[in-house]
């Protein structure tokens, strides 16, 4: 009777180990199941804040478009054609001056020189 005794007594206690173990392991369990959850609620709300940016440039970028589009299609405003004409009727006044100073500084003609 007392060999049923001891047996009974480490069947109990390989029983209360094992309990100890399985609740271990459980706890382990469910942390590793919430470290799941909060990386996939992590991993959504990244996704959510891409899309939301992603969305944001893209409503940039066509309204970039639309105000170059707008510029082009524009006619160009008085003070630039005019400052165009200035320009241009400068330069038809120095090129002379010009021409003649390169060609002192080259010596020759402005007809290219050969190799």
């Amino acid at each position: 009777m007392a060999d049923y005794l001891n047996r009974e007594e480490f069947l109990n206690m390989s029983h209360e180990s094992l309990l100890t173990k399985r609740g271990r392991l459980l706890k382990q369990e469910e942390r590793e199941l919430e470290g799941r959850r909060q990386s996939q609620l992590n991993l959504q709300n990244h996704w959510q804040l891409a899309k939301k940016r992603n969305k944001a440039l893209l409503e940039d970028i066509k309204h970039s478009q639309s105000v170059f589009r707008e510029r082009i299609e524009r006619p160009y405003s008085s003070d630039l054609v005019t400052l165009k004409e200035q320009y241009w009727a400068m330069v038809e006044r120095e090129l002379p001056g010009w021409k003649a100073e390169v060609k002192s500084a080259r010596g020759d003609t402005l007809s290219p020189r050969p190799r």
